[in-house]
């Protein structure tokens, strides 16, 4: 198995990850597109971060690095992290965070930060295993869609 941030040029392996870690009912029945992919992983921004197996990808980690505002330093917002079922409990989702956290460390990031349902007893024991320290008992997300100018390619059921 290897873990690996993935650049240009593997764009195959993230539309592969995105289409086989998640669900088309997670995906609203969407497909990324060659050139989605490849202006994501054009932007050194975004961490994209994808374990496989021979090709075959097991788990994924997507993160966006943001310029703070109060201090000239930069911060990381862990957005989702997943591993297909058959491979949970194994050490993938520490180790693609860790690999995150090296990343971050290497591009002078000085914060990175995730959220979760306060059931979600599992990333809970993750994100505390892995060196996260839990600010807050409650959560809040406020979701703004903006899909009239989106421009991406459903899928054909």
């Amino acid at each position: 198995m290897e873990i690996s941030r993935l650049r240009s040029g593997d764009e195959q392996l993230a539309i592969a990850a995105a289409i086989s870690l998640k669900s088309e009912a997670e995906r609203e029945g969407y497909k990324p597109s060659l050139q989605h992919m490849r202006a994501l992983l054009a932007q050194d921004e975004n961490y994209l971060i994808v374990a496989a197996d021979n090709g075959v990808p097991l788990g994924f980690l997507i993160a966006y690095q943001m310029p703070m505002l109060a201090r000239d330093a930069s911060m990381v917002y862990l957005y989702e992290i997943g591993v297909a079922a058959e491979y949970l409990r194994q050490g993938i989702a520490t180790q693609m965070i860790n690999l995150l956290k090296t990343l971050c460390q290497a591009n002078a990031v000085v914060e990175m930060w995730v959220g979760t349902d306060n059931d979600n007893i599992a990333a809970k024991r993750l994100y505390s295993s892995t060196g996260g320290v839990l600010e807050s008992d409650g959560n809040a997300e406020f979701i703004y869609t903006l899909e009239s100018s989106c421009h991406e390619e459903r899928v054909d059921a």
